[in-house]
């Protein structure tokens, strides 16, 4: 894909910045403490993804657009969201999970 659009939940977010690619999110506005809402406006802070609101969704084509027909653009959104990905997650989580199936309590 040149450019990913996607809800701002953070699994969905930690799984995508590995992939390095610049990201358009759609927060759903709705959910349990605006946490999709917070978890896109800290990702468009730091230039890493570019929200477009639920109530605005209409400005989709042209953002898209600019994205896709925007190299520095995409590099510069990817690069960014990228230093959120953590590349050595899957090994960290089996290491917790084998530790605590051994019942290692000091990991």
């Amino acid at each position: 894909a040149t450019v990913v659009i996607t809800r701002a939940g953070a699994t969905t977010l930690a799984e995508l910045s590995i992939m390095k690619k610049p990201v358009i999110v759609v927060p759903n506005p709705l959910l349990t403490g605006g946490h999709q809402t917070k978890n896109a406006a800290m990702l468009a802070e730091k230039n890493a993804a570019i929200i477009v609101q639920e109530d605005a969704l209409t400005t989709l084509p042209q953002v898209i657009t600019t994205v896709v027909s925007d190299q520095k653009i995409q590099d510069e959104l990817a690069a960014n969201f990228a230093v959120f990905s953590n590349p050595a997650a899957p090994q960290e989580i089996a290491k917790l999970i084998i530790a605590t199936a051994l019942g290692n309590k000091d990991v």
